[in-house]
């Protein structure tokens, strides 16, 4: 959706209020304010790639992400490493 320069939604009378998904997907496009970070690597390379989420999202449609996010058991790093996917399958996953 139409973005003005200082990154807030720009108003015009001719578009209509974008949706939760449109915001969600603006949000995780341009990674505003993520609060999650992967490094994918997969054995057979030495390539990371570094994805960044947010942990509301994840949590509210997985409820793997929920106790890998949440709880006692939740991860405490920075980065969560994650070696079964590829980077193309986990951005598949975000959207």
């Amino acid at each position: 959706f139409p973005v003005a320069a200082d990154g807030m939604a720009s108003s015009s009378t001719n578009l209509s209020t974008p949706s939760l998904v449109e915001c969600n997907r603006f949000m995780l496009d341009t990674q505003s304010h993520c609060d999650v970070h992967f490094h994918l690597v997969l054995p057979s390379s030495t390539e990371v790639t570094r994805v960044s989420a947010h942990k509301y999202m994840l949590i509210s449609r997985s409820p793997v992400f929920m106790a890998m996010l949440t709880g006692p058991l939740a991860e405490k790093e920075d980065c969560i490493e994650v070696t079964d996917i590829s980077a193309e399958c986990f951005h598949a996953l975000l959207r």
